[in-house]
């Protein structure tokens, strides 16, 4: 192997690590950025924002009211209909 072509290996070797050191970086400072907002996330209701979504019970509240109204509109039982038109297995007596 002459030292041209060897010297061209190396050359595109160090260019991948590179790419690849890089690459790295920007994933660590996306990790970092991703542990502060789950760090916001998990301090639960914001009292001094009204707009924000974890504020208050009212959304709470609204959140629970449409479920009720779900639940009204579909009577339990007809929910696990299907579940009821399934062929039991045959159990195996010993």
């Amino acid at each position: 192997m002459a030292d041209a072509d060897l010297a061209s290996i190396m050359k595109d070797f160090i260019e991948r690590i590179e790419k690849m050191a890089t690459k790295q970086t920007a994933l660590e400072k996306q990790i970092a950025n991703l542990s502060i907002i789950v760090q916001g996330a998990n301090k639960g209701p914001r009292k001094d924002n009204p707009g924000d979504a974890r504020n208050s019970s009212s959304n709470n509240n609204a959140q629970a009211d449409k479920n009720s109204s779900q639940m009204e509109e579909e009577p339990r039982m007809e929910r696990f209909r299907p579940l009821a038109n399934c062929k039991q297995p045959e159990l195996e007596e010993h």
